[in-house]
């Protein structure tokens, strides 16, 4: 027999020495490992760059095939590197001290040293194959030095083939042309003629601007003021008909200034279309379904719109003409085909956009040639021009140079015109605009919610004196000048595919709009570093399980408005150790487990639901940037220490619910240094504490976003010495005993709402100070009986609302004052009986919206022979809601 001690020395322990010794190397390969990775990676941006602006399509191909090993190396060097911190993480949290004496310990202690091991040799051969890989991607370069050049960028790049073609077209930011003719058309069809619902239709092809016109007509002052329920809802490919009447149900809702039903996103499809009626009835509708591909939309829609007869009326655009035949058999119909530009029309569009930050849009001399040529190529389409001219937008004017772009552009459909878009934009943003591509078609994104996800994924390059915030910020802003994005909202329209994900084949980001069983066994979820939900049934727990024991790297995790009954996080998520964004936004979750401190990387947290409890070691999240829901720190009355001044990364807290004894946390507050935006609501303070609070607030210098809410009444006076010289956002609920001082310094404020204020001086003497003010809204915050708005006042404010203000008589407006003023709120003031006299002095308001005011009134600027009517004359838009009788 074999001698077990003689086997252990002869064959194991040579074994555990190899073991230790690569453990020990381990740290040195990880180093070497992250350098080249970055070297690779800087790589992959040189090869795409080379790609685009190679003519040959074989040599083109050839770098893309070049890019895909490179790609596919780097996506299995940061798995590994991944691994590899999971690992070392988990084996820092052992306690191997009882491990001699106790087997189930010794069990739990050595597996992750077996796995610590296979990450190990895992990452020794991940090194050597992209030490392979560098070197012969080096000779391949080497062989093509001196050739290539400028060429066409007209290539049929996959990433950018399913860009859906009306996505750059920016009817904010373009005012496109060529469509005054047919606006005049659909507005007459819409507010005049008979009293039957009627069905009206835009059809032509894709980047002709359906939508853009359709959208100047939905914001036109005929329409808004002709109906009392307006809608407009984004059909998308992959739409529901739950969906789309939570939509309208939102939309009507905000328009009313009314909240929406509780449980929204779990109402079934009866309640919805009951709720939806409800507000139909009250008078004339008018909803636009954009972009409507499927010829069965109508049966399917027609069920929860009233089939009145006061003139309510039905828009669609289409590109397909048989989406619109259904309609007949139940609405009266009208039909417009949309027509190519003309030729001198789209020239001008073009010089609108390719000039428009130089030469004050006119077209130089010596681009005028070229300028002709590029603009017949683009053949009519509105966004064929506005995307070429905002390529060209950024580049030096150059006829030259502009010449041999339009030899090579050969613009067979708009999808090269994308591509080229694509082609053009700097290595940084390529991967943000693809990102786009995780939020399903006509999706309205948050722009906070997408740059803060472009930070966890590490899309941002650091800057001195930025945060990858404010670098977002910018990064976006390229994106909405190239006409890549539409301004209003952010609406994106596309579903666009991962240029990496299409090279290598490898799912890194995936979006999940169903919990079919079949389709994630079709993804390999080891490799996924962003998950979003977009599934309007419920979430099945033992589905959630199951993706979360799958997708162990996961940086960006996004449950925002996913219907669940689900009252607890996922106990999943606490797993993952490399999550640096995580929403449960608009779930029920009750409150955040004591072991989310797990999550050391985690920047995001975003719980936007009821009011929930602060775990006692939250300030053990040492990178946290945001911190967004409605939070307490306190347990059955009584105050503890929740740790929330060690989050010294934190940049936005919203909101905190204090109560009596807050002392701890007020305190804590100033230690958060970083902050740009908070949002506190607090009740029954004492005086000393209150100070306190002001003590805190006056460290804060980088401050940009402040609410202040008094549930219990009141302020006492606002001490902030030195106000943060940064805040641009201000709000105030509670009464004042007067207006602070200091708010008149804040050079910066753009928007202040004051509410509950209860100022019996008149408040304008003050704010009138204020040099970049652009919106001032006061609710109930004024006892006096008029205010004064003299020339000169407010001369950058935008708008203006006034509200709830019972005591109020009159309001003058004396020529030169609210010179920019275009949008005017009069709310609730029921002892107003006259229009302010010097409204028709405002020559850039474009709406007056009046809610809750007395008949009289109305009556005397309605009708036309009403003895105000002239004052309001020249107002584009008028907006009526509810009156006093």
């Amino acid at each position: 027999m074999c001698d077990p001690v003689s086997i252990a020395r002869n064959h194991l322990l040579p074994l555990l020495a190899e073991a230790v010794n690569i453990i020990r190397q381990t740290p040195v390969e990880v180093k070497a490992m992250k350098k080249q990775l970055e070297r690779i990676q800087d790589m992959i941006h040189e090869a795409d760059r080379k790609a685009s602006a190679e003519a040959d399509n074989l040599k083109r191909d050839e770098i893309k095939e070049m890019m895909k090993e490179l790609i596919e190396a780097s996506f299995e060097m940061e798995d590994v590197l991944d691994e590899y911190i999971v690992c070392e993480q988990q084996l820092q949290s052992r306690d191997p001290g009882c491990v001699a004496f106790n087997p189930e310990e010794a069990a739990n202690f050595i597996r992750p040293m077996i796995t610590r091991v296979q990450v190990a040799y895992k990452i020794q051969r991940v090194n050597t194959r992209s030490r392979e890989m560098k070197e012969k991607c080096q000779i391949h370069d080497s062989s093509e030095q001196g050739e290539g050049g400028p060429s066409s960028r007209g290539s049929q790049d996959p990433a950018v083939r399913n860009l859906r073609e009306e996505a750059p077209l920016d009817i904010r930011e373009t005012d496109v042309v060529g469509f005054d003719v047919p606006k005049v058309k659909l507005i007459g069809w819409l507010v005049k003629g008979r009293e039957e619902r009627t069905a009206i239709s835009v059809v032509g092809m894709g980047g002709q601007g359906k939508t853009t016109l359709a959208r100047k007509v939905f914001e036109s002052s005929d329409v808004v003021k002709h109906f009392h329920c307006h809608a407009w809802i984004t059909v998308s490919k992959s739409y529901t008909v739950e969906g789309l009447l939570r939509d309208m149900l939102q939309q009507f809702c905000k328009e009313k200034n009314e909240d929406p039903p509780q449980k929204i996103s779990m109402m079934d499809p009866t309640s919805l279309k009951n709720a939806v009626k409800d507000y139909m009835r009250r008078g004339r509708y008018v909803i636009f379904f954009d972009d409507v591909w499927d010829t069965q939309f109508w049966d399917k829609i027609e069920y929860a719109l009233i089939n009145d007869t006061k003139g309510s009326r039905i828009l669609i655009t289409t590109r397909n003409k048989d989406v619109f035949l259904p309609f007949n058999r139940s609405c009266l119909v009208e039909m417009h085909n949309l027509q190519r530009l003309e030729e001198n029309k789209s020239r001008e569009l073009f010089y609108k956009k390719a000039f428009w930050s130089k030469f004050d849009g006119r077209c130089p001399e010596d681009l005028k040639d070229v300028s002709s040529e590029i603009v017949k190529k683009c053949d009519g389409l509105p966004l064929a021009i506005v995307t070429i001219g905002g390529i060209l937008s950024t580049q030096d004017p150059n006829a030259i140079e502009w010449r041999k772009l339009c030899e090579n552009l050969s613009l067979d459909s708009v999808t090269k015109i994308l591509s080229l878009s694509y082609d053009d934009l700097p290595s940084y943003l390529k991967p943000c605009l693809l990102y786009f591509g995780m939020y399903p078609e006509d999706f309205i994104v948050e722009s906070k919610r997408l740059i803060r996800q472009w930070v966890a994924e590490g899309f941002i390059k650091q800057q001195k004196e930025k945060t990858p915030e404010e670098v977002g910020k910018v990064y976006l802003k390229e994106l909405i000048q190239r006409s890549l994005v539409q301004v209003s909202s952010f609406t994106i329209d596309g579903k666009v595919k991962n240029d990496q994900l299409a090279l290598c084949g490898k799912s890194r980001r995936v979006s999940l709009a169903t919990t079919s069983k079949a389709f994630w066994e079709s993804i390999e979820g080891s490799h996924i570093r962003s998950l979003l939900f977009f599934i309007n049934e419920e979430l099945p727990e033992c589905f959630v399980k199951r993706i979360l024991a799958q997708c162990k790297l996961l940086k960006v995790l996004d449950f925002h408005n996913c219907p669940s009954f689900l009252k607890n996080i996922p106990e999943g998520c606490l797993n993952l150790l490399h999550l640096k964004y995580l929403s449960f936004r608009n779930w029920d979750v009750e409150s955040l487990p004591e072991s989310i401190v797990k999550l050391q990387n985690l920047e995001t947290l975003d719980v936007r639901t009821s009011v929930i409890f602060l775990p006692r070691d939250i300030g053990r999240l040492r990178k946290l940037r945001h911190l967004l829901g409605t939070f307490e720190c306190c347990d059955d009355g009584w105050e503890w220490n929740c740790g929330i001044g060690g989050l010294e990364s934190l940049q936005t807290l919203s909101e905190v619910a204090m109560n009596s004894s807050q002392v701890a946390l007020l305190k804590e507050l100033g230690e958060l240094r970083q902050l740009r935006e908070l949002r506190l609501a607090f009740a029954e303070l004492e005086v000393e504490e209150i100070d306190l609070l002001w003590y805190s607030i006056n460290k804060m210098q980088h401050l940009e976003k402040l609410h202040l809410c008094a549930n219990d009444g009141g302020f006492s006076d606002l001490h902030l010495i030195s106000p943060p010289p940064t805040l641009q956002k201000l709000l105030l609920n509670g009464i004042l005993k007067k207006l602070p001082e200091w708010i008149s310094e804040l050079a910066n404020l753009v928007k202040l709402t004051l509410e509950w204020s209860n100022l019996t001086d008149d408040p304008l003497k003050s704010l009138k100070k204020l040099p970049n003010l652009l919106s001032l809204t006061m609710w109930s915050c004024y006892e006096g009986e008029s205010m004064h708005f003299q020339d000169r006042d407010f001369q950058k404010l935008k708008l203006l609302r006034l509200q709830s203000m019972t005591s109020l008589k009159s309001i003058v407006i004396e020529k030169g004052a609210l010179h920019s003023l275009r949008e005017l709120e009069l709310y609730r003031i029921p002892q107003l009986k006259a229009v302010p006299p010097g409204i028709q002095h405002l020559k850039n308001l474009e709406a007056l919206s009046l809610t809750f005011m007395q008949r009289e009134l109305v009556n005397n600027i309605t009708t036309d022979g009403g003895k105000d009517h002239w004052i309001i004359k020249r107002v584009p838009s008028l907006n009526i809601y509810d009156l006093y009788q």
